[in-house]
């Protein structure tokens, strides 16, 4: 018997970082959010649900958001709700009656992210450069807080074994 292990990614960014890592290339196969049956059906009261994340620099960006909102009270266009203070998990169900959803980005392709998008869910996402920031300071992408593991790159007997695929005139993966 020939038993096989078949490899991939769901994000276009971690077959880069697979590669420059491990000399592997591996195929992308994205998540595009099947298992999402909500679709965008706002209520009448005009809310955006902030979702949640705690990552430091989200931290930040959630206190600065509501010094803004109490500063332009009363003439605030919408409430935000901040998913990190409801106490529970929202069902996909319940984010659709939003106006919209602000996502601040944790990872180059997070689920969250695929899923609300299937569900038609207005998203507000940083724009570019400052979605970056939010992406490569995490721990994973050997942001600020990354532990040394997070930061090492496979032997270079490992590498070596190019993988199926594998292109030596590749582009070098870096991530800042």
């Amino acid at each position: 018997e020939n038993d096989q292990v078949l490899v991939s990614v769901s994000c276009r960014l971690t077959a880069e970082q697979v590669l420059h890592q491990s000399g592997w290339q591996v195929p992308y196969v994205p998540f595009v959010g099947l298992g999402v049956e909500a679709r965008y059906v706002p209520t009448e009261s005009q809310r955006a649900l902030l979702f949640r994340n705690n990552r430091q620099n989200m931290l930040a960006f959630r206190s600065a958001l509501r010094l803004f909102m109490d500063e332009i009270w009363p003439f605030r266009p919408l409430e935000v709700l901040d998913m990190n203070d409801v106490g529970r998990a929202l069902s996909f169900r319940e984010i659709a009656e939003f106006t919209g959803v602000i996502l601040l980005p944790h990872g180059p392709n997070a689920l969250r992210l695929s899923d609300l998008y299937a569900a038609a869910i207005p998203l507000l996402v940083p724009e570019l450069p400052l979605a970056h920031k939010f992406i490569w300071s995490s721990r994973t992408f050997g942001g600020y807080d990354a532990e040394d593991h997070h930061l090492y790159r496979a032997p270079d007997a490992l590498r070596n074994n190019q993988g199926v695929g594998s292109s030596s005139g590749h582009p070098p993966f870096h991530p800042t």
